[in-house]
C-alpha cells in the first residue's frame, strides 16, 4: 500500500509540475502577445499623428491660398462685381475658414493622449474658469445665466480638461432655445470617482441621437453650421476616456440636456484653494 501511495503521490507532483510548466509557457505567451500588439498599437498611432500632422499642414496651403485669391479679387475688383459675385466670394472664404476650423479639430481629436506635461492635480473651478473666459463674448451675446457649484480638484491634464468643459458650455450656450439660456455646472461622487454634469435649458436632443453626438461631426440639429460643432462632443469624449472617465448625455427634446462624465478620484497631493470659483454670468 506505502509503495502504490507513493507512486501515486509521485504521479501528482509530475502532473503539477507539467501543469505549472503549461501554466508559465502560457503565461509567458500572453506577456509576448501583448507586448507585440502594444507595439504594434503604438506604431500605428505614431503614424496616425505623423499622418496628421503632415496633412494638416499641407491642407491649410491651399486654403490660404483660397483665401486670399478671395480677398485680393474682392479689393481689386469689388466696384466691377456684381452683388452675385460678392456673395459668392464671401461664401468661399467662409467655407475656407470651418474647412481650417475642421481640419484643426482633427488634429486635436489625433493628438489628445499625447499633450505635453503630465496629469496634475487641478482645481476644476479653474478649469471652467478659464474655460468661461474664453467663451466671454458668446455668454454676454446670450445673456446666459451660468451657475458654477463648488467642484473638487481632479488629477488630469490640465490643457485638455478646459478643453472639455469649454465644448460642454459651448454647446450649452449655442444650442440655446427662446428662453434666456441658464447654464449649471454641478458635480456629485460615488465611491470611486466625481461626477461631473453641465446642465441647460436648451433645446434638448431627442434620445435616440444621443449616442450619435458622441461622434467626430455628428451635430444636435441645430441650424448653426459651424464646422467645430461637430466634433466638440467626440473631443471631449475621447479625453474623458483617456484620463479612465466616461461620459453620455440625457435630454428630453425641448426641454434642455444634461452632459455628464466622471473623473477617477486620486487622492491629491496638493491643498485645494481657499475660495472657489464662482459665476454668474450676465
Amino acid at each position: 500500500m506505502r509503495l502504490l501511495a507513493e507512486l501515486r503521490n509521485k504521479e501528482l507532483e509530475a502532473e503539477r509540475a507539467q501543469t505549472e510548466k503549461e501554466a508559465a509557457e502560457a503565461k509567458a505567451a500572453l506577456a509576448t502577445s501583448l507586448a507585440r500588439t502594444a507595439q504594434q498599437l503604438r506604431r500605428s498611432n505614431d503614424e496616425l499623428r505623423e499622418l496628421a500632422s503632415i496633412t494638416h499642414h499641407d491642407l491649410q496651403t491651399p486654403l490660404h491660398t483660397v483665401v486670399r485669391s478671395c480677398q485680393f479679387a474682392l479689393m481689386r475688383t469689388r466696384d466691377e462685381l456684381d452683388a452675385e459675385c460678392r456673395d459668392n466670394l464671401s461664401a468661399a472664404m467662409e467655407a475656407a475658414r470651418q474647412m481650417k476650423e475642421l481640419i484643426d479639430a482633427v488634429r486635436t481629436l489625433v493628438d489628445i493622449g499625447s499633450s505635453p506635461g503630465a496629469p496634475c492635480n487641478t482645481p476644476a473651478n479653474e478649469l471652467v474658469a478659464t474655460a468661461l473666459r474664453q467663451l466671454k463674448p458668446l455668454v454676454r451675446e446670450t445673456g446666459a445665466r451660468i451657475h458654477v457649484a463648488d467642484l473638487p480638484s481632479i488629477r488630469v491634464q490640465r490643457r485638455e480638461f478646459e478643453q472639455v468643459f469649454f465644448n460642454l458650455l459651448e454647446n450649452a450656450l449655442r444650442y440655446r432655445s427662446d428662453c434666456d439660456p441658464e447654464i449649471f455646472v454641478e458635480v456629485a461622487e460615488d465611491q470611486s470617482a466625481w461626477v461631473f454634469a453641465v446642465r441647460d435649458n436648451g433645446i434638448g436632443v431627442r434620445p435616440n441621437r444621443m449616442g450619435d453626438l458622441f461622434r467626430p461631426l455628428r451635430r444636435g440639429g441645430n441650424l448653426r453650421t459651424d464646422a467645430r460643432r461637430g466634433m466638440g462632443l467626440a473631443l471631449a469624449k475621447k479625453v474623458v476616456e483617456t484620463h479612465g472617465g466616461s461620459i453620455w448625455g440625457e435630454s428630453v427634446e425641448g426641454a434642455g440636456a444634461t452632459f455628464s462624465f466622471t473623473v477617477p478620484k486620486i487622492p491629491v497631493e496638493t491643498e485645494a484653494p481657499d475660495t472657489a470659483f464662482a459665476s454668474q454670468a450676465t
